[in-house]
């Protein structure tokens, strides 16, 4: 009975001028954004840890004390942010382009909110300055940023998509026997890695490459301005005293790195152009990892976490950008911008969620985390899995089998935590690389299952039925 009295309303509601519609589903999302902003608990564990971020990030970036202002929930463009989803949202186009829209405003927006509390942070002794920039200037800027903002994904919303032609493949183009080579191959040099780690740490040039990483990691961290003092190989800075010992240079991605060298290195020439390649390589993001000391503690957490899952950050970054490669049809362009935007959508969830569970999570483990890899687990998987599926196109995929997709990511981090407190009352030791390979693997996993049980369409015209 109560959907027959419904009826009559939407009746006319789809009978309302296209654009009053809009404006009259713009305001009802309005409202509703402008409510979950205003709860208590979204303030508290959401919006003022995300100010402090911001607060964070603009004194990095303007060299400002914190002290210098004082931010709460209010001042994280939240209200710039409620008028630009709302547009977004009640635009009638499909759900891919809204929550593309949507991902992209929220960073367009906090970035320039984080340029807003820079400024004001510099002139916080010129009162009157400080009020009109505060009171009136920014927050003019912040509207007309958002509604110019708006505008532009509109005329990208409503823009018509390229003809298909008969030379593009379907989404998710796999070759199995090849992904299996890799696998073996990679699975063998890791293994034969691990025997010879004790005496690959051992050895001089390996000892040489940390201290030269360290070198140039200090060199690098006091050329943008964050004091490091390097003392044969070890690194100093206001974040703690570093040892870069001969582990900082090794990692088991060397091997994985190999394997897919010598299986799809496309000529002789490329393989042995890779395999040069590869020392300098790894010495680079050797030294690209101490540099993590230098990012705000609000982002990252603890410094010592975040340099201990370097590679393996950078291992999921390399899988969403394959993934993207994969799922885009070689005639059109689009592969770097989906890559760019999964690990955009990625990395602002896992944050979020990371501010917000942090300390929550430190303080339920009960038993020793030193390098932090299960306190990041819940936010990296679930930022790597939402990063997958942006690359490689959720709208395949059914909401249905993506919710059971997330339950079966919870249900596996519950699994794992009972398995690590079990192997603790036995007094067996599981090493963090397991953990780690966890991480990466069941989202992936998840998938590589969603992408089986919803295969692409294909691209062949159907039989047109005879009456």
């Amino acid at each position: 009975m109560r959907v027959r009295a419904l009826q009559p309303v939407a009746t006319t509601l789809l009978s309302l001028p296209p654009a009053l519609r809009f404006l009259l589903g713009a305001a009802v999302w309005i409202v509703v954004l402008f409510g979950l902003m205003r709860l208590s608990w979204v303030q508290q564990n959401l919006l003022l840890p995300f100010a402090g971020l911001q607060l964070d990030f603009a004194c990095a970036l303007t060299g400002a004390p914190k002290n210098s202002v004082i931010v709460n929930e209010s001042c994280t463009g939240s209200d710039a942010l409620a008028l630009c989803l709302g547009a977004i949202l009640a635009f009638p186009t499909t759900w891919r382009r809204r929550l593309a829209g949507c991902a992209l405003g929220f960073v367009v927006i906090s970035l320039l909110n984080t340029v807003r509390i820079g400024s004001l942070a510099l002139i916080v002794d010129q009162v009157d300055l400080f009020r009109l920039l505060h009171l009136y200037v920014w927050p003019a800027v912040l509207i007309l940023a958002a509604a110019g903002y708006v505008v532009t994904w509109m005329r990208w919303a409503t823009r018509e998509p390229p003809p298909a032609t008969s030379a593009s493949r379907p989404a998710l183009h796999y070759e199995p026997a090849a992904i299996w080579r890799f696998l073996g191959l990679a699975t063998i040099l890791v293994g034969l890695y691990y025997a010879a780690l004790p005496a690959l740490l051992r050895s001089d040039w390996i000892l040489a490459a940390a201290r030269s990483s360290a070198r140039v990691a200090g060199w690098l961290l006091n050329g943008i301005g964050v004091e490091a003092q390097v003392f044969d190989s070890l690194l100093r800075t206001e974040q703690g005293r570093w040892i870069i010992s001969g582990e900082c240079v090794a990692t088991p991605l060397f091997p994985v790195y190999l394997a897919g060298v010598i299986l799809f290195a496309g000529s002789a020439r490329s393989r042995l152009l890779a395999l040069l390649g590869a020392v300098p390589l790894f010495l680079a993001l050797a030294t690209a990892r101490l540099l993590v000391v230098a990012l705000p503690p609000s982002l990252i957490g603890s410094p010592f976490v975040a340099v201990h899952a370097f590679y393996q950050i950078l291992a999921a970054l390399v899988v969403v950008a394959i993934a993207a490669h994969l799922a885009t049809d070689p005639g059109r362009t689009g592969r770097g911008w989906r890559a760019v935007g999964a690990v955009a959508v990625g990395t602002a969830l896992a944050v979020t969620i990371q501010a917000a569970a942090q300390s929550r999570l430190e303080a339920g483990l009960g038993w020793a985390d030193p390098q932090g890899a299960l306190v990041l687990l819940p936010a990296f998987q679930i930022g790597f899995f939402a990063a997958l599926l942006w690359a490689v196109g959720w709208s395949r995929f059914t909401g249905r089998r993506v919710a059971l997709a997330c339950a079966t990511l919870l249900a596996s981090q519950v699994a794992l935590v009972a398995v690590l407190a079990a192997a603790r009352q036995l007094s067996v030791e599981i090493h963090v690389v397991v953990i780690r390979c966890a991480a990466l693997a069941i989202p992936r996993l998840l998938v590589w299952a969603l992408s089986r049980l919803s295969p692409p369409e294909s691209n062949e015209p159907q039989p047109v039925p005879q009456p």
